[in-house]
């Protein structure tokens, strides 16, 4: 699930992932989940682009699995620890407006017959 709350001039972004776990063939799957946050706050005319943000704020993004065939058991965790917090900075040199000029390689066509 992805949010997006838009202000005058700032930007919120959510993302939420969840999965709820199951079972394939012999393996059984424990549920992991991961939150993510940012904001984004444009200056100077847009020039400028500073993003706050933190990932799987809750450190849950554990995947963990266990199988059991016969007298042997297989488990095994992976945690991913993509838990961080990080500020880009962006700044935009020579923003150019670029316009569309309607010039048809169609229109050329009709009038070369």
């Amino acid at each position: 699930m992805r949010i997006r709350v838009e202000t005058a001039r700032e930007f919120i972004y959510v993302n939420y992932y969840y999965n709820h776990g199951g079972s394939q063939r012999i393996f059984e799957f424990k549920p992991f989940q991961s939150l993510d946050i940012k904001i984004q706050k444009p200056f100077f005319n847009e020039r400028l682009s500073v993003d706050i943000g933190a990932k799987d704020i809750f450190r849950k993004l554990k995947y963990e699995e266990n199988a059991q065939f016969n007298n042997i058991r297989f488990y095994q965790i992976e945690n991913y620890s993509s838990w961080n917090f990080f500020i880009d900075i962006i700044y935009r040199f020579n923003q150019q407006k670029v316009q569309y000029r309607s010039k048809s390689a169609a229109q050329d066509e009709i009038n070369r017959l």
